[in-house]
């Protein structure tokens, strides 16, 4: 009897020691779970912190290319004015002038932005890194007003296609083609080139065609400066909210 206790005793024991291993076994495995939340946390804070930065470099070379765009528009508004007042009373004695500024005038580069990190985030699902919804919000609000820009630039294409149109009625292609220089620059022709025609309507056309192209231009700076704007505070906000201010 005295055996059979002793051996109910050692089982008795046995039984907390199943109790005891199970519980620290299921205490590494949450403490693993644990840590390998707390790491797979900090990469994706990680990766979103870098998403951030990156789109801040892309923002501000977006800013660099708004304010070039902005002076190039300025001197592009200059020329078209003048050319129009040219076409609506031609110097004849000048036509120099009317081919040099006809070709300056439809040479207009549209505006590049640089979507390298915006395109990655939402290629990759890297948006669902961007914890603060507010954050994702201003992002998108900023970029969706590229939509309208684009699709200004489509109508001031088609006016370009038009006004080019009409340009070769007007001008020698032979000479337009010795203005371009092998780097791609317009030099004014010497001398005083003679036009395929003289005639004073389809001159006004050409100068009608070209306040479309102004007014278009017009409209485009407008949502560019407000793009402008809007760039400046998501920049700001980007980095006071990730704190990124000095960085």
């Amino acid at each position: 009897m005295e055996v059979h206790h002793h051996g109910h005793v050692h089982e008795k024991k046995k039984w907390k020691e199943y109790v005891f291993q199970f519980f620290m076994l299921f205490l590494a495995v949450f403490c693993g779970f644990l840590a390998e939340y707390q790491l797979e946390h900090k990469i994706e804070k990680d990766r979103e912190k870098q998403f951030i930065q990156s789109l801040i470099e892309d923002l501000e070379q977006d800013q660099e290319a708004l304010a070039e765009d902005k002076k190039r528009h300025e001197k592009l508004d200059i020329i078209t004015d003048t050319l129009i007042k040219r076409l609506i009373r031609p110097n004849l004695n000048n036509t120099s002038e009317l081919y040099y500024y006809s070709a300056v005038a439809r040479r207009n580069r549209f505006l590049i932005s640089n979507r390298r990190t915006i395109e990655q985030m939402q290629n990759s699902g890297g948006f669902r890194l961007i914890r603060n919804s507010e954050v994702a919000k201003q992002i998108m609000k900023h970029y969706n007003q590229f939509d309208l820009i684009r699709m200004l630039e489509d109508i001031e294409l088609n006016h370009q296609n038009e006004y080019r149109s009409l340009t070769i009625k007007i001008f020698d292609p032979e000479i337009m083609a010795t203005m371009i220089g092998k780097d791609n620059s317009i030099s004014r022709p010497e001398g005083n080139p003679p036009l395929r025609t003289y005639d004073t309507n389809l001159l006004t056309d050409l100068a009608g065609r070209l306040q479309y192209m102004k007014t278009t231009r017009i409209s485009l700076q407008v949502y560019k400066h407000d793009l402008t704007k809007s760039g400046t505070k998501l920049i700001s906000f980007l980095k006071k909210g990730y704190h990124l201010e000095n960085e």
